[in-house]
């Protein structure tokens, strides 16, 4: 903690940015003037690194590609109370930082994301395939984890330094957003969404996101997290086809055994019997799987009340 408050760092995942990146420090110098601005460079083929540094900002170097992993090491190696992450593109505004760390003090949360609001005036820069995917990608993140985020894609949010040095990252492009938000869900922590205007790029600023590809990413990463974080419910919802054509299967050889004493239909007990044993040492992977699960959060929470406690000291 400092003199002035909480000790805040503004986190800054950059790839060639040295366009936007002067007038993203100018703007969160001026609403945050006592934060720590630490920019993330990932293989820049720009000035990036030397804009960063001639404006008095520390700069982390992350040599292997992508979002997640440049995240992951701005978290790792800077140290603070609260972690602002906002993209580099000057296309967030730094304003709703100002109401985004006021909600978090004032109710004590684990994070706060920017909800993305693009004014109608704006939509028409948006490029299409960008805004159909977001769609589909927050409907089927609410589907899956039964939340309500309305942007489970923004890249601006600031998390608390508990939640933050708990998250077990591990992606390493774009799905860095999803995870946290999926790992916010695991743990049941508290998540608050602001709304904030958002801007197109600026003239020679190029989005790194490419829309199918890193669309389809996310949407597998959104799915195995989903396995992963809750592994009963998949068991239940696609291994009981397994069960019940177990059952199918085995009934067509038994009920004419019943009637008969011979068993006529040999390859159908043969095959139910084994799906049936499948589905078992399935139901027993899972069971292991979720308490393993319910293991790790107890430790997570262990580490965060005794982090918790320490901060108090």
């Amino acid at each position: 903690m400092t003199e002035t408050g909480p000790e805040i760092a503004v986190l800054i995942p950059c790839k060639d940015e040295a366009i936007s990146l002067p007038k993203v420090i100018s703007d969160f110098r001026m609403h945050l003037p006592h934060a720590r601005i630490y920019i993330g460079d990932n293989n820049s083929t720009d000035s990036t690194a030397d804009v960063a540094r001639n404006l008095g900002c520390e700069v982390i170097f992350e040599l292997i590609p992508g979002k997640g992993n440049v995240v992951r090491r701005l978290m790792r190696e800077v140290h603070a109370d609260y972690f602002l992450i906002v993209d580099g593109d000057d296309t967030y505004n730094a304003e709703t930082a100002l109401k985004m760390l006021k909600e978090m003090k004032k109710n004590n949360l684990d994070m706060v994301v920017a909800a993305r609001q693009t004014p109608i005036e704006k939509t028409k820069d948006e490029r299409p395939g960008h805004l159909i995917g977001n769609k589909v990608i927050n409907k089927f993140f609410n589907f899956l984890f039964k939340t309500e985020f309305s942007d489970v894609l923004s890249g601006y949010r600031l998390l608390d330094s508990n939640f933050a040095k708990t998250f077990p990252s591990k992606s390493s492009g774009f799905e860095i957003e999803v995870e946290l938000n999926a790992h916010a869900s695991w743990m049941n922590a508290s998540v608050v969404e602001l709304n904030s205007e958002y801007s197109s790029r600026k003239d020679g600023s190029t989005s790194k996101l490419r829309t199918f590809s890193d669309g389809y990413r996310i949407l597998k990463e959104i799915y195995l997290l989903s396995i992963r974080l809750k592994p009963i419910r998949h068991f239940l919802i696609f291994f009981s086809i397994a069960f019940v054509s177990s059952i199918v299967l085995i009934s067509r050889a038994a009920v004419p055994y019943f009637d008969t004493g011979k068993v006529d239909n040999m390859p159908s007990l043969v095959v139910g019997m084994g799906l049936l044993v499948l589905y078992f040492v399935l139901w027993v992977g899972f069971l292991v799987i979720e308490q393993l699960n319910s293991s790790q959060q107890t430790i997570v929470n262990l580490i965060r009340h005794l982090n918790s406690s320490n901060d108090k000291k």
